[in-house]
């Protein structure tokens, strides 16, 4: 496939039809590539395509004004039923105009770049948890406890957050959170105590057989809050165990004060890999002007 038949598109002459009959039948996770999921989380977003819609490409956009929100574009990159080279990737992505000169590309697994000249390509560790196995066999099960999970809504959920100190742009989230749980990808899970006092909350987004863990938060009055931490995480291994799911947490993300360190997460049998990432920007225009890899 030559570089011709890839063409820039728009936001507003995007074929949301085929986008987004695309990224239902592509190999990688589905639900960060829905053209609902994209408005929802970018400012803008315009997208690089093949003429005939059979890969397609988001290039996000994202608001000063809430900076925090380009943390739930977990990942994104090509999205096609047909397996994408290391060579095509790097042509879609060499292809993005230079007029996108604040870009930062959460590059899929599917989506395999090592080599592009106007810009610069790092690495993330991401953790994943395989849950196909059921519960009762994994390594590790939380202590018992009279703590009981607690369903709560949107509104208690943020609330919880806010009085936590929990960083989120409010209002974005709040929509996000609610157009996805609509839909049925996202789930609230809370941890409360025999007097209802909630211990902890976490929100869990679902798609197809991948769950994420995109925010957790644990009672800022609680002592033990490391044990805390692990019971919720043990109550959604809990949950998800042996549905053919696998489980896919990042460590440290900015704006998650309670997110989850590796020695908690080797506790549960995660392992490590490592996706790729690109970065177009001044710093990065710096770096290829003095040729610092």
């Amino acid at each position: 496939m030559s570089s011709e038949q890839i063409i820039l598109v728009k936001n507003e002459d995007i074929n949301r039809k085929k986008w987004d009959s695309t990224v239902s039948k592509s190999m990688c996770n589905a639900l960060f590539g829905y053209t609902w999921y994209l408005d929802l989380v970018c400012r803008d977003w315009d997208a690089l395509v093949t003429q005939d819609y059979r890969m397609v490409m988001p290039i996000p956009i994202f608001s000063n004004k809430y900076p925090l929100m380009n943390q739930y574009l977990f990942w994104t990159g090509i999205y096609s039923a047909d397996v994408v080279s290391p060579k095509m990737a790097e042509t879609f992505i060499s292809l993005i105009p230079d007029s996108y000169n604040h870009l930062y590309l959460n590059l899929n697994k599917f989506c395999p770049i090592s080599n592009i000249e106007n810009g610069l390509i790092r690495q993330d560790k991401i953790f994943q948890i395989d849950l196909i196995v059921p519960y009762k066999t994994r390594r590790y099960q939380a202590p018992s406890s009279q703590n009981r999970k607690y369903a709560i809504d949107i509104k208690q959920c943020m609330a919880f957050f806010w009085v936590n100190n929990y960083k989120i742009d409010t209002l974005e989230y709040y929509k996000l959170i609610k157009e996805v749980k609509q839909r049925g990808n996202c789930m609230i899970f809370a941890l409360a105590n025999p007097d209802k006092i909630i211990l902890g909350c976490a929100v869990v987004f679902v798609s197809q057989s991948e769950i994420y863990i995109t925010d957790v938060s644990i009672n800022k009055n609680q002592s033990d809050y490391k044990s805390i931490k692990n019971e919720m995480l043990d109550t959604i291994i809990n949950y998800f165990s042996g549905k053919n799911f696998t489980l896919y947490i990042k460590t440290g993300k900015r704006g998650a004060y309670d997110s989850f360190d590796e020695e908690t997460l080797s506790l549960f049998d995660a392992y490590p890999f490592t996706h790729v990432y690109y970065i177009r920007n001044n710093i990065s225009k710096l770096y290829n002007f003095f040729n610092i890899k």
